[in-house]
């Protein structure tokens, strides 16, 4: 066989098999890789393989078209098949020159070459005008979305499910609001294909830019970030990059996407002093109101969707619908959670200080299966003393004037085993009458949140079981047979799974009887604008978080009689006071979080009229030390926010009269 078409065939063979490699492997390399994710597309990844594989294939071509002045193995053939690629990217490939020099080669293989090479030189340049559309699609859509100047702009850091969801909610609620979506690529697969059809459908935009490569500087335009992508790293890392570029702009909002209690700290850490101090500067030359003032005011939100569907869960009327009577008369909230990840947790935690209510003793229960074997996985009762040392420190302790709760953790137990339904039941089916089993016998409210949507139903379901089984002590001690008590709500993050359980009757059985199960947590449900940025709750909570210095404002009034002098002096004070106190309101979650937590317990409160003044207020101690040893804090000689020490947590009667009524706002 002739040199030349052993080399013909070896680059024959070569150059689809370098295709392949490139094409696919390096598309499947980047998706493993976060670097090269980021700078990669699956386009880059096919261009790239056809481009060496056009340039295999001219290497014998270029080599025997010029015999005389190249050395069939020498580097310039190499070079000039490089550059004959290159021409045929921009539609200047000849087919000539392949014709040409492969005359001598056998008839079959040469019509196989010829068309093979044929098919690059027809890729090549649909590969450049690809590209050069893409890259006019992406301009363009950036000067649609910078000429619509007066619309309010939502930036989405990812096309992901999440994202999609919220900004289908955004549209409903801003219909001529321009959404887009960042770091978008066309070339990716079929699961994006569907997401950007989606994205049409809601009249989103798409662009390749990262998200922080999108920052507004145009003062009178309201724009929002979301920073949702699934790297929550990557997610402070934007959120940090956008608020510090947006220091002295107005009208700015940043939701960065994280359940790391960590990440908070990243996220206050953040110099604010080019916005605080520009603000103070337009409030005193231009006598902003209220509203314009607070406009000006960045909001940076670290967005935790679990404590935020754990409070709006708990927050409704239907937990008070749970208090019943025990066998000793009196009244119960006693709430099972089963399974002790983000969900539990968050819900362990809102439940302690919203469960604090007037007569009424408040039992929870946490099942898990973790038994602490694992140090990736510490059980329950170790991560309560990890993280909020002060509750266990406090279990059982019924003292007055403080906040009480029953706290019991099962590790290690399998909720779908034996072992746990030995917890209720003996193997007859009768009730276990030991300590345990007059306990759990109690609960009124029920959370599964096991990690899985079927687990999460299955459970519930079984659990509506056990209870049925129990009927007959539950009916003795004040359960009125047929009613749905225990309340069961399964964590469903499928929209179609949880819109089937709660519609209608839900689930039933073979004789049509509903198991009266509740599916939360649905990603419609997290991820609602209203979920994600509760403006309502936020406006009545700051006004909780001042109102101890409008009582002052109005004793300093009344003291003031008629003098219009100092009435002024007076008000021009506290103006500056409440907005220096709505700026560390919009920077730090601890004094947003406290007052939201302290304007639900107050409605709750305000829901029983049997209440008094008096009751009002220890019950807002009550549940101020419950809310407080859940963020972690200790009682101590003083105060140290760092170290998490309050030397106030402690019982209603050891404050002076002045601390409680700051305490409620009197």
């Amino acid at each position: 066989m002739p040199d030349s078409l052993r080399i013909f065939i070896t680059c024959a063979i070569l150059s689809p098999l370098v295709f392949l490699a490139v094409a696919l492997g390096l598309n499947i390399w980047r998706k493993r890789s976060d670097f090269l994710g980021k700078y990669l597309s699956g386009f880059y990844c096919f261009a790239a393989g056809v481009f060496l594989a056009l340039t295999i294939i001219l290497f014998p071509v270029s080599a025997q078209s010029y015999a005389e002045d190249f050395n069939f193995w020498g580097i310039r053939a190499l070079f000039l098949s490089i550059h004959t690629a290159m021409r045929c990217f921009i539609l200047d490939g000849e087919l000539d020159m392949m014709n040409a020099a492969t005359v001598h080669l056998p008839q079959a293989f040469r019509l196989w070459y010829t068309f093979y090479g044929a098919v690059l030189y027809v890729l090549a340049p649909v590969m450049t005008v690809g590209f050069i559309l893409s890259f006019f699609r992406n301009f363009t859509t950036k000067m649609r979305i910078a000429w619509q100047s007066r619309k309010p702009v939502f930036y989405f850091s990812e096309l992901n499910h999440t994202a999609l969801t919220l900004a289908a909610d955004v549209r409903e609620k801003n219909p001529d609001a321009l959404i887009v979506f960042a770091d978008v690529y066309p070339e990716d697969g079929e699961d994006s294909y569907e997401m950007r059809k989606e994205a049409e459908r809601i009249r989103a935009f798409c662009v390749r830019d990262d998200v922080e490569d999108l920052i507004s500087r145009k003062n009178d335009r309201q724009v929002e970030y979301f920073l949702i992508g699934e790297e929550q790293g990557e997610n402070m890392s934007q959120a940090v990059t956008i608020a510090e570029a947006s220091m002295g702009l107005f009208n700015k909002k940043i939701f960065v996407f994280s359940d790391s209690e960590e990440d908070e700290s990243i996220i206050e850490s953040v110099d604010w002093t080019p916005q605080i101090s520009l603000a103070r500067k337009e409030a005193e030359r231009t006598k902003l109101s209220e509203v314009e003032f607070n406009k000006q005011i960045m909001k940076l939100r670290l967005v935790n969707v679990q404590k935020q569907l754990a409070w709006s869960i708990v927050a409704q009327k239907e937990l008070f619908e749970c208090i019943r009577k025990d066998e000793n008369g009196e009244n119960v909230l006693s709430a099972l959670i089963i399974g002790f990840g983000r969900y539990g947790t968050e819900f362990f935690k809102t439940l302690l200080w919203f469960g604090q209510m007037a007569g009424c003793r408040l039992e929870i229960n946490i099942v898990d299966i973790a038994d602490g074997s694992d140090p990736e996985k510490p059980d329950a009762e170790s991560l309560i003393s990890w993280k909020m040392p002060g509750v266990l420190l406090h279990n059982d302790e019924r003292v007055p004037g403080e906040d009480f709760y029953s706290v019991r953790t099962f590790s290690g137990i399998n909720a779908g085993s034996g072992a746990f339904r030995d917890m209720f039941l003996n193997a007859d089916g009768t009730p276990k009458d030991d300590e345990t089993g007059r306990r759990l016998r109690r609960t009124t409210w029920i959370l599964t949140s096991m990690g899985d949507d079927n687990a999460n139903i299955g459970q519930a379901l079984a659990m509506r079981r056990i209870f049925d089984q129990l009927n007959d002590v539950n009916t003795a001690s004040g359960k009125p047979e047929g009613t749905e008590l225990p309340r069961i709500f399964a964590i469903v993050l499928d929209n179609e799974k949880a819109e089937k359980l709660n519609s209608g009757k839900g689930l039933i059985n073979y004789k049509e009887i509903p198991y009266h199960v509740r599916a939360i947590g649905k990603l419609s449900e997290r991820y609602g604008y209203d979920a994600v940025y509760p403006k309502q709750t936020e406006d009545d909570a700051f006004r909780y978080h001042v109102e101890w210095d409008e009582a002052e404002r109005e004793k300093q009034l009344r003291s003031a009689g008629n003098d219009a002098a100092k009435r002024a002096a007076i008000e021009e004070q506290f103006d500056r006071q409440r907005r220096e106190n709505y700026i560390k309101y919009e920077r730090f979650s601890y004094f947003r979080d406290s007052s939201i937590a302290k304007s639900l317990h107050k409605i709750a409160v305000h829901a029983n009229p049997a209440i008094s003044t008096e009751q009002e207020l220890e019950l807002e101690q009550m549940r101020w030390n419950a809310y407080m040893r859940t963020n972690g804090y200790l009682h101590g000689d003083r105060s140290d926010s760092r170290a998490k020490l309050h030397k106030e947590l402690r019982r209603f009667e050891a404050k002076d009269e002045e601390q409680m009524k700051k305490n409620a706002g009197h």
